[in-house]
């Protein structure tokens, strides 16, 4: 069996994101880590302090390359969330393929193990297809909205929106639109791995299978890098 690891929202380039937690996590992963899920969200375009979507793909390939780099025993899969699923960056993380790298806009299923970033749940959406944005619509350039974000998030209101979609309440809504739209995924599953909730924890179980959510990188937010075995 072999060692992975997951993590899910860092939203890179924000303002609100702590990159020092992000550095810590990372750096903080075993050497015995073969596998590094990226779980959605871990570019935000919406709120990216760069001026452009092509600068912020610019840091985003840097970003990966430079993990890449400084982990060269290390593979990563790429799952596209709600703030990063534009066309131009899907372009870009092709332009990444290769032994060590796979991306995919929707889910990615290792073993007994499924991850998807969580957001394709619900009012009638198919959480095996995303279409993919032409570009993102930037609020970081609102100065209005992101002192409103600024207030709100130094606030802590956004710890308290993120306890609505705990796992009683996930879980369920997970389980019902994977089985509506694909039910023979449950073969074999064990384990599903998401994010977009901002809500971590662990080991939930429902109907038989394990949920596992693994926060987010927003200030006053936890943040975890799960582990998980698959063949």
């Amino acid at each position: 069996m072999a060692e992975g690891a997951v993590i899910s929202d860092l939203h890179l380039f924000a303002r609100r994101t702590d990159t020092e937690r992000i550095t810590k996590t990372l750096l903080a992963l075993p050497e015995d880590i073969g596998t590094l899920v990226l779980n959605g969200d871990i570019l935000d375009f919406r709120w990216s302090l760069y001026h452009s979507e092509t600068d912020t793909i610019a840091a985003g390939v840097g970003w990966i390359e430079e993990l890449m780099i400084e982990r060269p025993g290390l593979s990563l899969c790429y799952i596209m969330g709600n703030h990063d699923c534009s066309v131009a960056w899907g372009e870009a993380l092709e332009g990444l393929r290769s032994e060590r790298f796979s991306w995919s806009p929707t889910h990615i299923r290792l073993g007994s193990n499924l991850f998807l970033h969580g957001d394709l749940i619900g009012r009638g959406k198919n959480p095996f297809y995303r279409a993919l944005k032409d570009t993102h619509k930037r609020f970081a350039t609102i100065a209005a909205l992101d002192h409103a974000y600024d207030m709100l998030t130094h606030m802590r209101v956004h710890t308290g929106a993120s306890l609505l979609h705990g796992p009683k309440l996930s879980a369920p809504r997970i389980e019902k639109a994977l089985r509506r739209h694909e039910p023979d995924i449950f073969e074999g599953l064990e384990d599903i791995y998401f994010g977009h909730t901002h809500t971590a924890y662990s080991d939930h179980t429902y109907k038989g299978v394990r949920f596992h959510n693994t926060g987010a990188a927003i200030r006053h937010v936890p943040l975890q890098a799960l582990r998980f075995k698959h063949e």
